[in-house]
């Protein structure tokens, strides 16, 4: 992907979303014309561009251009960090919009915000420059170029970045992405519905549980994992020494440790979630959740140690794509799940959590089979 192919993608999502949007607008608004089933079609305008998963595949990717390798899981965590700010004022912005206005204005504030992020991110200075000449990454897209050769260059380009995957360790990481899809939506969309229902809160007041759980996350992501990192790394010399039974040799086995603490966090957050008997419980299973919510930054840092340095907006892509297929199915799962627990009622009712917590299980299983590349090995690859 082209620097410029690549900003303009980033655009494109947001301009996508933007439209499905304004596609839900218009289906709530002619509420008598259009079944309020279409809603579900708004999804549809993730096609251009990709959606969040593609933009965020390629902000790693941009990145990961300036960020040395040993800082690239620290960069990755800044960087969600930034995407939790939103989440933090976001919510609390809407609900106050909501109690004031009603829900109507906040539809166009969010549609004005997509199409200004997306025109500004096209002044983003380029972070390629550096690269080598190799072609990869470097304007190979000419103008004059025919539309046969343009199809069959990015149908080589497809089935090279697909054989990215083929190493087991990476191909394994690569999977947990795939399971964990359906989080976002346990925390976000789904989260709102829930607490309503179950305990009977205000959906316009349901903002300021999220923004509570966005404030932990960036918490955990500024504060508690970067000492715990660093404490991990820290010599077993005095005077600030390091016990040696919880001292880590290098990075990459420390990412592969805390990634793996941190899902036992998140599947034990969801359980909470799931038979939480009363609000406060229900926030202490967020505050658990928490905890572990830079599983997605240690993941995406372990993926890259598989992988030459020059692919990695390939891999990220790549990933974007596997995650894609993954919200295919998240949302569906939810509702079904949450359907059946109602049906079924009492503590049923957390279903869709206990959902969570199994895939949570899954990725767990699936890190205790992932081997890190021997020092000598992971150099020589990149």
């Amino acid at each position: 992907m082209a620097p410029i192919g690549r900003k303009l993608v980033f655009s494109l999502a947001l301009l996508g979303m933007a439209l499905g949007v304004l596609f839900v607008m218009m289906v709530l608004w002619w509420e008598d014309v259009f079944p309020t089933a279409f809603v579900a079609l708004g999804s549809v305008f993730y096609v251009i561009g990709g959606g969040n998963a593609v933009s965020m595949g390629i902000l790693l990717s941009i990145v990961s251009n300036v960020i040395p390798d040993d800082q690239r899981a620290v960069a990755f965590m800044r960087l969600q960090v930034s995407g939790l700010v939103g989440s933090l004022i976001s919510p609390a912005l809407s609900s106050a919009m909501m109690a004031i206005t009603g829900p109507w204005p906040v539809m166009p504030v969010a549609v004005a915000c997509l199409v200004v992020g997306a025109m500004a991110f096209l002044f983003v200075p380029e972070t390629i420059q550096h690269k080598d000449e190799d072609g990869e990454e470097t304007g190979l897209d000419s103008p004059h170029i025919g539309f046969k050769d343009h199809t069959l260059r990015t149908l080589s380009q497809l089935k090279e970045s697909l054989s990215i995957g083929s190493s087991p360790p990476l191909f394994l990481l690569i999977l947990t992405c795939l399971a964990t899809t359906p989080f976002a939506t346990g925390v976000l969309q789904f989260l709102v519905q829930f607490v309503s229902k179950r305990y009977s809160v205000p959906i316009k007041n349901t903002g300021y549980i999220q923004m509570t759980y966005g404030l932990l996350q960036i918490i955990q992501a500024l504060i508690i994992l970067p000492w715990i990192s660093n404490l991990l790394l820290k010599p077993t010399i005095a005077p600030t020494s390091t016990p040696t039974i919880i001292h880590i040799p290098n990075e990459p086995k420390r990412d592969l440790l805390l990634a793996k603490y941190s899902f036992y966090s998140i599947l034990i957050g969801f359980l909470i979630l799931g038979f939480a008997p009363s609000i406060a419980v229900f926030m202490l299973g967020l505050t658990i959740l928490a905890i572990g919510s830079c599983y997605n930054s240690l993941v995406r840092s372990l993926m890259s140690l598989y992988v030459d340095e020059k692919y990695l907006s390939r891999l990220f892509s790549l990933v974007g794509m596997v995650e894609i297929i993954g919200s295919l199915f998240g949302a569906p799962m939810m509702a079904g799940l949450f359907t059946l627990g109602m049906r079924l009622g009492g503590g049923w009712i957390g279903l869709p959590y206990y959902g969570l917590a199994g895939l949570c299980g899954v990725c767990i299983g699936i890190l205790w089979f992932v081997r890190l590349p021997e020092r000598g090995e992971s150099e020589e690859e990149r």
